[in-house]
């Protein structure tokens, strides 16, 4: 699953479980990250640590724009 599928979920539930679900979500991809080649794991790694709050901040300014 990616954070797509992460932001459904959170945008259909109401329940305060949705930062769990989140952090969940990114134990799974830096544990995938640590499974690619070393040059590649770096930029995977800065990826995947975006915290949940600033994924919230970026949801909230994608459903304001659309």
């Amino acid at each position: 699953m990616n954070y797509l599928a992460v932001s459904i979920i959170c945008i259909l539930s109401t329940l305060p479980g949705c930062r769990s679900l989140y952090e969940g979500f990114k134990a799974v991809r830096t544990e995938e990250c640590y499974r690619l080649p070393y040059p590649d794991q770096e930029e995977c790694l800065r990826q995947a640590d975006v915290g949940y709050d600033e994924y919230e901040k970026d949801r909230e300014g994608a459903r304001r724009r659309s």
